[in-house]
Order: C-alpha cells, then sequence, then structure tokens
C-alpha cells in the first residue's frame, strides 16, 4: 500500500515483476478515482501496460486482478474525494465538466473487461476477483469513514479473499498447494 497513492505507476509493476512471488494480487482502481487522478481513456491502456510489465518478468506467475470494494460515495459519484471531518465526500459539480471521469462501478466493469480481453488472448494465468465479493453493499457499516474499512471489516476481507483465492477453484488453489508442497517438502 502507498497511503492512497496505488496509480499503476511502472516502477510499481517493475519491482512486482522483480521480486520472487509464487503468486501475485493487484487490487486496483479506487485510488484512481478517489483522486481523479486518470480518465477512462488513460485507465485501461495504463492497466494493460502495468500487466504488460508485470508479465514481461513473470510470464506464468497466477496473478488475481482485484477490483475495488464497495465505496457507496463513490459508487456512481466521480471523484476526487475530499476529507470533510471524520468523512469522506466528493466535490459537486457538473458531470459534463468531467467527461470521462471514472467511478467505481465503472472501474469495475473496466477491470472486468480488461482481464477477460487478456485471459481470452492467451493469458491463462491472469485472474479477476470483483472486489464486492470480499466486502460488498452489505459490509459498509464497517467503513467508519465512507471509505476505509475498520479492522471487523479488514479481518473479512482477509477471510474471504483466502477462501476466494486459495479455496477451491480459486485462482491460487493450484498454485498454493504447489507452494505448500514444496515448503512442507512434499
Amino acid at each position: 500500500g502507498f497511503a492512497g497513492q496505488c496509480h499503476l505507476d511502472g516502477f510499481v509493476a517493475r519491482t512486482i515483476g522483480e521480486l520472487e512471488s509464487d503468486f501475485i494480487s493487484a487490487k486496483v482502481g479506487i485510488n484512481i478515482v478517489n483522486a481523479d487522478s486518470m480518465k477512462e481513456r488513460s485507465f485501461v491502456p495504463a492497466l494493460h501496460a502495468f500487466l504488460d510489465t508485470i508479465r514481461e518478468r513473470k510470464p506464468t506467475t497466477p496473478l488475481l486482478l482485484v477490483s475495488p470494494i464497495a465505496c457507496p460515495t463513490v459508487e456512481d459519484h466521480v471523484g476526487p474525494t475530499v476529507h470533510a471531518g471524520h468523512y469522506v465526500g466528493v466535490l459537486d459539480g457538473a458531470a459534463e465538466l468531467r467527461p470521462g471521469s471514472l467511478t467505481l462501478r465503472r472501474i469495475r466493469e473496466l477491470v472486468a473487461d480488461v482481464a477477460a480481453k487478456r485471459r481470452a488472448s492467451g493469458d491463462a494465468n491472469l485472474h479477476h476477483l470483483d472486489g464486492l465479493a470480499l466486502f460488498g453493499e452489505a459490509d459498509v457499516a464497517d467503513l467508519p469513514d465512507g471509505l476505509h474499512p475498520n479492522a471487523a471489516g479488514y479481518a473479512r476481507i482477509g477471510e474471504r479473499f483466502a477462501e476466494l483465492a486459495f479455496g477451491a477453484g480459486g485462482a491460487f488453489a493450484q498454485a498454493g498447494e504447489r507452494h505448500l508442497d514444496q515448503r512442507l517438502g512434499i
């Protein structure tokens, strides 16, 4: 985590690609909406470039691309977000002044589409997980500031991620079993 600074930077992709890893997960999108740092036009190629950079170094490592968890403030409203006391809000403004700005709902669609296209083009080790499966609308009571989960929310995300990523049929299920077998000398 980069304290709200995850914006598909190339150096991060290079670093991920250079680290020894049995599997990789990347949750992308919320910081881009919060900062309104990319428009739809730049987000899609930036995500492809980020994945390309990782794949140049880790062509077959299982990679799980995760879209954002629920955040009611920006589900259907574009960023940027602002801190208003102990709560995160958005700036009001005419939507026509921000063409191409992204909402979380749109980011999720784009992430799913990029993952599907890359899998269809032959990257069988790239997987997608909708962040709402980790933390959805039913969980938002555990967002005390409207953006960040509390301890119970983070614990639930971790439990769900473990099951969805490493459980039967999960993106890392087979790689996790091989990794564990190697660690145990089996």
